[in-house]
């Protein structure tokens, strides 16, 4: 291959839809940055024709909505489904000749992989989650055994997911964390308000731990009267979370405030950022937080979050759903303002690791390795 064509990539980037979530999120930054770089960048989703991405896309990326979004009932039809979205997403890539494929989610994963099959092209595959506590359906578990193998390398975000991979599925692989697009300004809150904002985002769900959250501020709402705590996100536990507020008498300093499309604003006008997940992928919002230059309260959960914060070096750490824990650590922070401008600081260094050009040229990099006919890109248990 030419040296000019192992410069600039024609990336195929696959991925269920752009509707909305973290992998949507990191996709749009990822080919926004190929772009810019000078590569060729296509999508390909399972949506139909005209649907408009809920993150904004480069007017440079050539998008290729190739429909079959929604399986019809029962397994037979599933079958069927998933055939015609394999044999579109191969139609594609003839006429696309890319250099190479990436895919995120796993029925993005299981696509590419049987659609690219025997057309001599690199297929990066990637887990958007902590493996360990997602149900392993039938579907989910026949994929990893026989059709994770047949990728040229699986990317994770995390050791943790790594070790994981190797120790149970026998798959080696290689670690890309998220990029975070740092926001416009320094990221500072207000110091002149009379009232301080704790933020969180997140699904009202109980894997992000909001209960814990408001019970922790109901224990010392009293000893901090100038902060308010302000949760944005939606989800099945909107009723109970809010419930559960109002009999905490809390419903004047705790707002559940609904989804926003404009996160970083959010952050832009807080004080400190709170994240209470039982567990997690690699969570976005952190990473958005450190980026902001805010305060990071976060539960040390399986999955990424340890890892973002360095060990507790970005982000203070603290036991997963204990309430009392968590309290001690909000009071620490909401009462000393020297302590929350020093994580600060710690975390805006921090986010810097995860710059967009370098995440994104760590994909590249991987497309690269296979096409200088590196070996190893993938090893497995025997």
């Amino acid at each position: 291959m030419k040296t000019q064509d192992m410069e600039r990539q024609r990336i195929c980037f696959v991925l269920p839809n752009f509707s909305g979530g973290g992998a949507a999120r990191v996709a749009s930054i990822l080919c926004g940055e190929w772009v810019r770089s000078g590569h060729q960048v296509h999508i390909v989703t399972f949506e139909e024709q005209g649907v408009m991405p809920v993150y904004p896309l480069d007017g440079r990326i050539e998008r290729h909505q190739i429909g079959a979004s929604i399986s019809d009932c029962g397994f037979l039809g599933a079958i069927v489904n998933n055939l015609r979205r394999v044999l579109r997403l191969r139609r594609v890539l003839r006429q696309v000749h890319p250099t190479g494929v990436i895919a995120f989610l796993d029925e993005a994963n299981t696509c590419a992989v049987l659609a690219s099959v025997g057309m001599q092209l690199p297929v990066l595959i990637s887990e958007r989650s902590y493996p360990a506590l997602r149900p392993r359906s039938p579907k989910r578990i026949v994929a990893r055994k026989w059709v994770y193998p047949l990728a040229s390398r699986l990317c994770v975000q995390t050791k943790e997911v790594q070790e994981w991979y190797k120790r149970e599925v026998g798959i080696d692989s290689c670690i890309i964390p998220n990029p975070v697009v740092p926001p416009e300004g320094n990221g500072a809150a207000d110091k002149r308000r009379k009232r301080r904002v704790a933020l969180s985002l997140g699904r009202l769900e109980e894997e992000k731990g909001f209960a814990c959250l408001i019970d922790a501020f109901a224990l010392i709402a009293d000893r901090v009267p100038d902060w308010d705590i302000i949760i944005h996100g939606e989800g099945s536990l909107q009723q109970a979370l809010q419930k559960r507020v109002d009999q905490n008498g809390l419903s004047k300093r705790i707002q559940l405030a609904g989804h926003t499309s404009e996160p970083a604003q959010c952050l832009a006008h807080a004080d400190l950022y709170i994240h209470t997940a039982l567990y997690d992928g690699f969570p976005n919002a952190i990473l958005e937080a450190l980026a902001a230059r805010k305060c990071v309260i976060a539960t040390d959960s399986p999955g990424g979050t340890r890892e973002i914060l360095g060990n507790g070096e970005a982000g203070i750490l603290v036991p997963v759903n204990d309430h009392r824990a968590l309290s001690r650590v909000m009071l620490l922070a909401m009462s000393d303002e020297g302590l929350r401008n020093n994580y600060e600081a710690r975390g805006m260094q921090r986010a810097r690791d995860f710059a967009p050009a370098l995440i994104a040229a760590q994909w590249v990099s991987q497309i690269r390795k296979w096409q200088a006919g590196e070996v190893c890109l993938r090893s497995y248990r025997d």
